[in-house]
C-alpha cells in the first residue's frame, strides 16, 4: 500500500534579532511540504522535527541544522524542505540582514491531500504515547532514536531452580530494525544464530554444521522482536495492522516506588505489557505470555543498571523469569551504538571450517 506522509510546517519563533520599529521580520512566501513516497511498512514513526533555519540577507536559505527529530530519513526529509523555503529577508533600517528562525514539522500519516492524521492502522491513547515519548527522551531522545547498529559483549548465565549455570560469554550484532547476530563462546568453538527478515541460519562450531532455521525458529526470532523493547519504542509496532495500545494503570515496583503500565495488543491476540519507572521513565519490565504444546507460560524480562553510552542509556542487566522463576541473566560487559556492522556476518558461510 502506497501512501503519502505529509510533514506540515508550524513556525515558532520570530527572529532573534531585536528588530526596530522601521525594522521588519522575515516574511516567509513558500512554504514547502515534505513528502514522503514509499511502502507503508517502511516508516513507522509519528512526531514532530525540529529545525533552526539561517534567513541569509541575500535571499537564500543558509544552514539548517536539527534540534529534534524523527527516525528512519524523516529529520532528513524535513531539512531538505526547509532549504526550499521561499522568503524576503529580514530588514533594518531599510536593509536586509541575515535571521534565523525555529521551524517545526509534524509527521503523520496523510490519506488524503488535506488532511492530517495519524496512522489509522494502529490506536493509541494520549496517555500511553506519553508514556512512550518520557520513556524514549531517558533512552537519549533522538540519539537513541537514531542508533543503527548495536555491538554488544557479554555474558549470558542461565539459571534452574534458584542455582546459576556456567556463564556462556557472547558477543551480539545488531543492525535495526530485524539484523542480528549471537555469537557464543564454547569449547568446541562457536555457536551462531543470524537472523535477517525472514530468514536465518544456525552454526554449531563443536559438531561442525550450518544449517538454515527452520520456519518456527524464524518464527520465534520475529516474536522476539515483537515483544522487545527497542522494537516498542522505535514504533516497529505501529507497521502492524489493528495493532492497539492502552494505558493499564499504575503498578507497585518497591517500597515508595511504582510504575506506568502500558499494555499493547497485536491483531493475532499477542498482549505485551510494558512498565516504565513513573518518577522518569526508564524501562524496568516487558510481561507477555505464549503457549507452549497448550500451555501457557508467563514470560518476562526485567531492566537494571542503566549506563550512559555516548548520550545513550542501555540496560545492562536483564533478568528473565519464567512463570515467576528466573531463568536466565544478561550481563554485558560493553556496548557501542553505530559502529561499522557489515551485512557479510549475515552471509551463511559455505563451510563450518571458515567461520569467523
Amino acid at each position: 500500500m502506497k501512501i503519502f506522509a505529509n510533514l506540515f510546517l508550524v513556525l515558532l519563533f520570530s527572529s532573534v534579532f531585536v528588530l526596530a520599529q522601521d525594522s521588519q521580520p522575515v516574511k516567509i512566501l513558500e512554504k514547502p511540504k515534505g513528502i514522503l513516497n514509499g511502502d507503508y511498512g517502511n516508516v513507522c514513526a509519528t512526531g514532530t522535527v525540529r529545525v533552526r533555519v539561517d534567513f541569509l540577507a541575500s535571499g537564500e536559505v543558509g544552514n539548517v541544522s536539527l534540534i529534534g527529530g524523527l527516525p528512519y530519513g524523516i529529520s532528513e526529509i524535513a531539512i531538505e524542505a526547509s532549504k526550499q523555503i521561499r522568503f524576503e529577508p529580514a530588514k533594518k533600517d531599510g536593509v536586509s540582514i541575515t535571521s534565523h528562525k525555529i521551524l517545526q514539522y509534524q509527521f503523520g500519516w496523510s490519506f488524503s491531500k488535506t488532511d492530517f492524521v495519524f496512522a489509522k492502522n494502529f490506536l493509541a491513547d494520549e496517555k500511553s504515547e506519553a508514556i512512550v515519548q518520557k520513556a524514549i527522551q531517558r533512552l537519549g531522545g533522538e540519539r537513541y532514536l537514531n542508533v543503527k547498529t548495536m555491538t554488544a559483549r557479554g555474558n549470558l548465565t542461565s539459571l534452574k531452580e534458584g542455582e546459576s549455570g556456567v556463564p556462556s560469554s557472547f558477543v551480539d550484532y545488531i543492525i535495526y530494525p530485524d539484523k542480528e547476530r549471537t555469537e557464543f563462546k564454547t569449547e568446541g568453538g562457536k555457536n551462531i544464530q543470524a537472523n535477517f527478515g525472514n530468514a536465518g541460519w544456525i552454526a554449531d562450531g563443536a559438531a561442525r554444521t550450518i544449517k538454515d532455521q527452520t520456519p518456527e525458529q524464524v518464527a520465534e526470532f520475529k516474536n522476539s522482536l515483537r515483544t522487545g523493547l527497542d522494537n516498542f519504542l522505535r514504533g516497529g509496532w505501529r507497521q502492524e495492522k489493528d495493532a492497539k495500545l492502552e494505558y493499564v494503570g499504575k503498578r507497585e515496583a518497591g517500597l515508595g516506588k511504582r510504575n506506568e503500565v502500558v499494555r499493547l495488543t497485536y491483531a493475532d491476540g499477542l498482549a505485551v505489557e510494558f512498565e516504565f519507572a513513573a518518577a522518569d521513565g526508564t524501562p524496568a519490565k516487558i510481561i507477555y505470555k505464549r503457549q507452549n504444546s497448550g500451555e501457557e507460560i508467563k514470560e518476562e524480562d526485567h531492566f537494571a543498571q542503566f549506563v550512559e553510552i555516548g548520550g545513550v542509556y542501555a540496560p545492562y542487566i536483564i533478568d528473565h523469569f519464567r512463570n515467576g522463576k528466573q531463568t536466565s541473566r544478561v550481563n554485558y560487559e560493553s556496548i557501542e551504538f553505530n559502529t561499522a556492522v557489515s551485512d557479510a556476518l549475515l552471509t551463511k558461510p559455505k563451510d563450518a571450517k571458515k567461520l569467523k
